[in-house]
């Protein structure tokens, strides 16, 4: 639904501002395909489904056989299961939501049981504050008071650490459509807009040194992307030899799944929205 910041922790955090150039040139299918959600891991669904719509707003119901929190048509789905470990080793290392008010939210995310692990910072050659918490189970949750692209609060973005941000910035356009511009005009953000039928999520990938881990069992399990054209978009993602880890099957009455690999071993959701079935 929004936009993101740049940032990583060492004992405190910094914002990435150092010049990295701007991606061009990256090939990509005519249409986007549509966003569809980010899916964590908790022992208990419900809890901590419920922990994110008190937090962050959005409406509490299920997708399919997960508990699951609907902003908009983005949703923020939740499995069952201990998970392996949190974010912030691995390759998506948080994701982020807009607010009105960054300060008082991480007051109330620690208030929630969550830490507070980067203070609020206003960065003012992009004209918005952003600050860092965690959810009880150690997912990194960035809140920014972007308010471009349907307002706050929302889920607003996912967030990717690379070794090579301009190559999976571009395997993201190329796989999914879109354009990489610099997020809020920053060349360390290399950030793709995604549309869901009014509902808007950046993907943001920047440069990060040293090996990062999978996603697959971790506190961020995956991301997903549905689209109305699943065989031809399967055929395609086949056809440019990525790596599938689960082939196509049908998930319930709505929805057909598979899942890729993406760089840095993020796991990925291709979703098929089943006539008749529901989100």
């Amino acid at each position: 639904m929004r936009l993101d910041s740049q940032r990583v922790t060492t004992p405190g955090f910094v914002v990435w501002l150092a010049i990295l150039g701007i991606v061009a040139g990256v090939s990509m299918p005519l249409v986007a395909e549509d966003f569809d959600h980010v899916h964590l891991t908790a022992p208990d669904m419900l809890e901590a489904a419920t922990w994110y719509q008190e937090l962050f707003g959005g409406k509490l119901g299920k997708s399919g056989p997960f508990d699951a929190v609907y902003y908009g048509n983005d949703i923020l789905k939740v499995r069952e299961g201990e998970p392996t470990s949190g974010s912030g080793a691995t390759s998506l290392d948080h994701i982020g939501f807009s607010v009105p008010d960054v300060a008082a939210t991480l007051e109330q995310c620690e208030a929630a049981g969550g830490k507070v692990v980067g203070a609020a910072r206003h960065v003012e050659a992009a004209g918005f504050t952003f600050g860092f918490c965690e959810d009880p189970w150690g997912t990194r949750i960035e809140v920014i008071d972007d308010m471009d692209h349907g307002g706050a609060p929302g889920l607003h973005h996912v967030h990717v650490f690379s070794d090579d941000a301009v190559a999976t910035a571009a395997w993201y356009a190329e796989q999914f459509g879109g354009d990489v511009v610099p997020f809020k005009g920053l060349p360390p953000l290399h950030s793709i807009l995604y549309d869901n039928r009014g509902d808007e999520t950046w993907l943001i990938v920047n440069q990060v040194p040293g090996d990062r881990t999978g996603t697959d069992g971790t506190v961020v399990d995956h991301i997903g992307w549905h689209t109305t054209e699943y065989d031809s978009w399967l055929e395609r993602l086949r056809a440019g030899r990525v790596k599938f880890v689960e082939e196509p099957r049908v998930l319930d009455a709505g929805h057909r799944i598979a899942f890729i690999e993406g760089p840095n071993g993020t796991k990925i959701e291709l979703v098929e929205l089943l006539e008749g079935g529901t989100p």
